[in-house]
């Protein structure tokens, strides 16, 4: 199905989209589009995707995090366009699975899903497999909406080490802390341009005289270890979630 039958997208702003559902754009380093949700503010060039019809967290419907898994499962070009997103399609869902086995299988795959991160098993890609066979693409929309919470958490989790680590700095400089975050949320971490934006009043005077630049690399050399235990888990969840993705789409032309 045409993605539009579900979704619009607009250009998102600074001060927010009314009634947007998820900000999305082009990551150069994932290759893929990037989704995260509305309580974080868009960056310049983001895109806000919005329900063209009723969709969400009720029996029948599409959930907008099913929306999003298989869009996170898309390769982006670098300049991502309306027009690309216009393009894009979503797999077909028929909910048509017995509320209870539904609700058992379904917790079923989310149990696989933690075996899946702490051991590698792959009993959930059977289950979804199985499923597949059976027809209940349904069971495997609520497995993806599990999947891209996991991920959501995960790249809250990365931000908040970032804003931490950010209100550490413009605590101990006397900045502003909104935009010091800002800084401490572009993709590569350079202590070098961001002690020159300092430097050159991005968030305001500077209170104390002292080595910005040494300042800056010993704040993120603490950040980076746990930046690393957060990307690998949400490459993990994403690996799961295309492969997941590609079981789905191979009968997404399958009449339901």
């Amino acid at each position: 199905m045409d993605i539009s039958d579900f979704l619009r997208f607009e250009r998102a702003s600074q001060s927010g989209s009314e009634g947007a559902l998820f900000w999305l754009s082009s990551r150069s380093r994932r290759k893929r589009i990037f989704i995260l949700p509305t309580k974080f503010a868009p960056a310049r060039g983001w895109f806000a995707f919005k329900a063209s019809v009723e969709i969400g967290d009720a029996p029948g419907k599409i959930h907008p995090l099913f929306c999003a898994a298989i869009l996170s499962s898309i390769s982006a070009p670098p300049n991502l366009g309306m027009e690309y997103l216009r393009s894009l399609e979503i797999p077909r869902i028929a909910f048509s699975t017995p509320d209870d086995i539904r609700r058992s299988m379904t917790l079923n795959a989310m149990r696989m899903t933690t075996e899946y991160r702490q051991s590698g098993s792959s009993r959930v890609l059977q289950l979804v497999e199985n499923r597949l066979e059976l027809g209940q693409r349904d069971i495997v929309h609520d497995l993806l909406v599990y999947v891209m919470r996991q991920i959501f958490d995960v790249r809250a989790a990365q931000r908040e080490e970032r804003d931490n680590r950010a209100d550490s700095v413009a605590a101990y400089l006397g900045l502003n802390a909104t935009q010091v975050r800002t800084l401490f949320q572009r993709e590569r971490l350079s202590p070098t341009n961001i002690a020159a934006h300092l430097q050159n009043g991005k968030a305001g005077t500077i209170k104390r005289a002292l080595d910005v630049p040494a300042l800056l690399a010993s704040q993120i050399a603490l950040l980076e270890p746990e930046l690393r235990h957060v990307r690998a888990l949400e490459n993990h969840y994403l690996t799961l979630l295309d492969e997941i993705v590609a079981r789905l789409q191979i009968g997404k032309s399958t009449p339901e």
